[in-house]
């Protein structure tokens, strides 16, 4: 297996009249991270996860590299590496892919910290992500990553600054029907700055609508699971007076959705092999 990865390695690299086969390279590592120890081998590998960047950002972007490395981003190994690569991976935002996988870097509070320093630095802050609302059909995983950016106070109160109208901006896709696991991020992330008192009482008594909805702290959460090309489905559960943010889990073809203690993010992926593409 290792030799076997050492050669697709070599196909991803650059090299004169390599682009068909880089391509193909990369169908091949999107299928490959679609086992767990797949994801486990790429991720173990820092020159594929450069190959792979180097496709996903490149002047003709490859979108089979930007969803495996989205698959990979849910591996910790991974983790280092490409948030080392955080300007690249911003470079990309807000397609889907590069959200995904800063969705999946970000699931713990200091990678979520990382991430929001980045978007600082880059000097547009939250607009890509926020900008990305008004298109006719956002992303999915841009739901997830706000989710997990709002899980540490410095997203929340990026997110409940008045000047960026964001909650106006999100309060629309709590009723989102196009994508369950955009609205039930982008609610995640409204429940979540509930925990910000001072601002998130300020907005919910300026809009009315914020509290009431399900991102009222210790309301309800979900739990449900879905696979590609099926309708999405869902139970709500109670939760009493239980705080946290939320978070999803890994399953072997799809997103799963539950809410978990505060120090905890959600992660997503994309869907490789057959049947493969980004959730919606």
């Amino acid at each position: 297996m290792a030799e076997a990865l050492s050669e697709l390695v070599a196909l991803l690299g650059p090299g004169p009249g390599a682009a068909a086969a880089r391509a193909g390279a990369a169908e091949a590592a999107l299928s490959l991270s679609g086992s767990a120890e797949g994801r486990r081998l790429l991720a173990a590998h820092p020159a594929a996860l450069a190959a792979l960047l180097e496709l996903a950002a490149g002047p003709r972007p490859c979108p089979a590299a930007g969803r495996c490395l989205l698959n990979v981003a849910a591996e910790p190994q991974a983790r280092g590496p490409l948030l080392a690569a955080l300007p690249a991976l911003l470079g990309l935002l807000p397609a889907g892919p590069a959200c995904g996988a800063l969705a999946n870097l970000c699931r713990e509070p200091p990678g979520a910290r990382r991430v929001l320093r980045g978007l600082r630095e880059s000097g547009r802050g939250l607009q890509p992500l926020l900008g990305a609302l008004g298109e006719p059909r956002p992303p999915p995983e841009l739901g997830p990553l706000l989710c997990n950016l709002s899980q540490v106070p410095e997203g929340r109160r990026a997110l409940l600054d008045r000047s960026r109208c964001s909650v106006q901006r999100l309060l629309p896709f709590t009723q989102y029907r196009d994508s369950v696991g955009h609205r039930r991020g982008i609610v995640g992330a409204l429940r979540n700055c509930c925990f910000e008192h001072g601002e998130g009482a300020r907005h919910g008594a300026a809009t009315g609508t914020v509290l009431p909805l399900p991102a009222a702290p210790g309301c309800w959460g979900w739990q449900g699971a879905r696979r590609p090309q099926e309708q999405p489905q869902s139970t709500a559960s109670a939760h009493g007076a239980r705080r946290g943010v939320w978070r999803g889990t890994q399953g072997s073809r799809g997103w799963s959705f539950s809410t978990m203690g505060p120090a905890e993010g959600w992660g997503c992926w994309a869907w490789a092999g057959e049947g493969s593409g980004g959730g919606s």
